[in-house]
């Protein structure tokens, strides 16, 4: 996946877990460690000889205690979260007042596993509720395993937010967990805290709030450049892409080309295979970033020239921009090539050129109808808008009707966008105009009161506009003129 398109999807839990985080805890099923998605079947299970049971009755009720937890993770291990839930809740009604170490510990573990079985059945606000009580009752624990516990449980919390769409709240709990570890040196903590910090960088990549996410992934970056261990190093390199992507939407594109230097100089003889897949995204780029900072100094000439009346050069520009552009498949590329050509018909249709405007418009139309992005979207209507007006000052009607009819049925039910509106309903004008024209009084009439129906109560000057018109053209209709 090329930085330019990057999919920024919220990982769940059982799939950020099962990509490779391993989460510390209190308890495990030797049988479970390795194929388990669940980050509490990935806890260390070494037992000092001080957390021994002190008495036969301990022994007793640890045995107990750990075969109904060894039932409820068999059972949510094959799937039936809902029948292990019950199995939880009797380790934690049974042994909550158990001193013991070790019970307690097992407690923690049912509470954990409980709350992740919720998650899993989306009963996001019961998991919720567990994971608090785990913090509640376990947060202040100096026992390093059961630290280990209230840092997977945050984790757990913040993608159970970031799952039911409460992205701020996901911060906040990972901003939480970072806070309350940051300096514990246990290297199962300090890899949860590494998972916190990439899940906070993916969302605030997803709100689109670049310059904290650069933040976070200096800070990633910083605390983890140095460590030897796999996992925390394919974060880095995750992360020097992410610092890539976020300059790169902000237009620093100098920077963002110095980061996937940074990033190929780092890796490039790491042998790891996800680590390799990271620095040929970053060769590839590379190259794609050159294109783009040679392209965008043209282009926005281009517009300033349109702008400033200067059609010719602008043209030109254009067309020795557009030949650099082809046969790439990115989405940034693509728009900036739908750009360009808009920018491209835009001098030709001010320049009178008006056979070769609707050709252009046409390529854009062509090229770019199917696009599921809503950027290129809004450029193909303006495209259909423009072809439009042109066909209407060239008289020729039919296909003036043909092309308002294309806008309309292709952007008509939009409902949420007042630049779409407008566009619809001027089609909808250039349509009853045509009509008039060829003398299709009644299809006129009809398309008029459309317009208006649709659109008299929208408080937009420029729809009002175009309601004013078609008022005004069935006022004519009526009088037979």
């Amino acid at each position: 996946m090329t930085m330019m398109k990057k999919a920024r999807q919220y990982k769940s839990l059982w799939a950020c877990v099962a990509l490779g985080a391993v989460i510390g805890g209190v308890y495990s099923l030797d049988s479970a460690r390795a194929d388990s998605t669940d980050p509490l079947f990935k806890a260390d299970v070494s037992t000092n000889q001080s957390d021994s049971p002190s008495s036969n009755n301990s022994m007793e009720q640890l045995s107990v205690a750990k075969g109904l937890l060894d039932k409820g993770i068999t059972l949510s291990k094959q799937g039936n979260d809902q029948e292990a839930i019950p199995v939880y809740d009797e380790v934690i009604h049974q042994f909550s007042n158990v001193q013991d170490p070790q019970i307690q510990r097992d407690v923690i573990a049912a509470l954990g596993f409980k709350g992740n079985a919720l998650g899993r059945l989306h009963r996001y606000e019961e998991a919720m509720a567990t994971y608090n009580e785990i913090i509640r009752r376990f947060g202040n624990s100096q026992d390093i395993k059961v630290q280990r516990v209230v840092a997977a449980v945050l984790l757990s919390k913040s993608i159970v937010f970031g799952n039911s769409q409460r992205n701020e709240k996901s911060i906040a709990v990972c901003d939480e967990l970072i806070h309350r570890f940051d300096n514990v040196q246990d290297s199962a903590i300090q890899q949860e805290v590494a998972i916190a910090l990439h899940t906070k960088d993916l969302l605030l990549v997803e709100l689109h709030r670049y310059e904290e996410a650069i933040a976070v992934e200096d800070e990633i970056i910083h605390k983890f450049g140095e460590s030897p261990d796999l996992t925390k190093q394919r974060f880095v390199a995750e992360a020097l892409s992410d610092k890539s992507f976020s300059l790169m939407k902000l237009s620093r594109f100098g920077e963002s080309r110095s980061t996937l230097e940074e990033l190929i100089h780092r890796f490039k003889e790491d042998q790891d295979p996800k680590i390799q897949e990271y620095v040929a995204n970053a060769q590839k780029n590379l190259s794609l970033l050159s294109l783009m900072v040679l392209v965008k100094d043209p282009m926005d000439q281009a517009k300033a020239l349109v702008e400033q009346g200067h059609l010719q050069e602008a043209l030109s520009l254009c067309n020795n921009v557009i030949p650099q552009l082809n046969g790439f498949q990115d989405i940034k590329v693509q728009r900036m090539m739908e750009g360009v050509l808009f920018v491209k018909g835009t001098a030709l249709e001010g320049l009178h050129h008006y056979e070769e405007a609707i050709a252009t418009y046409d390529e854009i139309i062509h090229r770019f109808s199917g696009s599921q992005d809503s950027i290129e979207q809004n450029v193909v209507m303006f495209a259909l808008g423009q072809k439009d007006n042109i066909l209407g000052e060239l008289h020729r009607y039919e296909e003036a009707i043909a092309t308002s009819d294309e806008l309309i049925q292709k952007f008509g039910g939009v409902q949420d966008n007042l630049i779409v509106q407008q566009q619809v309903a001027k089609a909808l004008n250039i349509k009853g105009f045509s009509l008039v024209l060829l003398k299709r009084f009644d299809q006129a009439k009809s398309i008029c009161e459309e317009l208006i129906y649709r659109f008299q109560g929208v408080k937009d000057p420029k729809i009002q506009n175009q309601v004013a018109k078609a008022q005004h053209m069935l006022a004519l209709l009526a009088q037979g003129q």
